[in-house]
């Protein structure tokens, strides 16, 4: 069956599989659990930041990226410290940098 033929016959019955499919990969979570995961993350950023504990480039760019789509700025440019160029593909350490560099002027 040509894509055509098939969008005509079976296009709006597909879309509506797909969006149950996607829909069943949702965890279902209360915003209490969520916020207990989430703080448990924060919690090892701020040890690092403290020096209670030690990181790994790969680690401290995780929680970069963490801490920015929460709008923690300072932990996000604070945390750039621990991202070192060598342990990074070039790619990751120039999003980490530039994102640490905007976090900084916003914190101005």
């Amino acid at each position: 069956m040509p894509p055509d033929q098939f969008r005509q016959v079976w296009g709006e019955l597909y879309d509506q599989l797909l969006v149950e499919e996607r829909a069943r990969s949702k965890t279902t979570i209360s915003n209490r659990e969520l916020g207990t995961r989430a703080c448990a993350v924060l919690c090892e950023a701020h040890d690092v930041l403290d020096g209670k504990a030690a990181s790994s480039s790969e680690k401290a760019y995780d929680w970069m990226q963490f801490c920015y789509a929460l709008g923690l700025y300072r932990e996000t440019a604070a945390l750039f410290a621990f991202v070192f160029q060598d342990d990074l593909p070039e790619w990751a350490y120039e999003r980490a940098r530039k994102v640490a560099e905007a976090c900084r002027a916003r914190l101005v």
